[in-house]
């Protein structure tokens, strides 16, 4: 990432002005201190995936377009991803290399590529799976088994109230049918 024309440009300013060849390191260590050291680490390994799947691909991975990483994306979401928090790294790790690297278009600011973003991830989430309202007979089973005739006294407390709260919210109705 330190060999794009902006590297290059700082490289060739610190030789020519003769200034001190730290001064290059200095700038690096700059840019890369703005995020955590962990945040690099993370980005740093979930972009070289992308270039490994790029150079696979035989696609340009500096400077990428939008439709490289969209298929990028979602051939992730096909094989291994199964969180949104995985599918944002891999996107912020490009955005952040192409960033790095200063080239002229990032293809994480394409809008499109941030609609297919947001579609992957609402692909990979789980449905809500609404639980299935308590019925009679349901009602009846714990009746059965937490107020049989042995049960404690903190037992038949909890399971009257339980059926109190049920008829008084719930039930009423079909309780007093049945």
């Amino acid at each position: 990432m330190f060999n794009s024309d902006r590297w290059v440009e700082v490289s060739n300013k610190c030789c020519n002005l003769n200034l001190p060849r730290r001064l290059l390191s200095e700038v690096q260590q700059s840019v890369m201190a703005s995020k955590e050291e962990s945040t690099v680490r993370n980005y740093s390994n979930s972009f070289k995936k992308f270039v490994s799947w790029c150079r696979k691909c035989s696609f340009n991975h500096l400077s990428a377009s939008p439709v490289t990483v969209a298929l990028y994306m979602v051939s992730i979401i096909q094989t291994e991803c199964s969180a949104a928090s995985t599918l944002n790294q891999v996107f912020y790790s490009i955005k952040w290399a192409h960033d790095f690297s200063q080239y002229n278009v990032n293809p994480c600011e394409d809008n499109w590529l941030k609609l297919c973003l947001e579609g992957c991830i609402r692909k990979i989430r789980r449905p809500i799976v609404k639980k299935e309202p308590i019925t009679l007979d349901i009602l009846k089973s714990f009746v059965y088994k937490f107020a049989s005739e042995e049960c404690s006294l903190a037992e038949l407390i909890i399971t009257t109230l339980f059926i109190i709260c049920f008829a008084a919210n719930f039930g009423g109705i079909e309780l007093e049918n049945n």
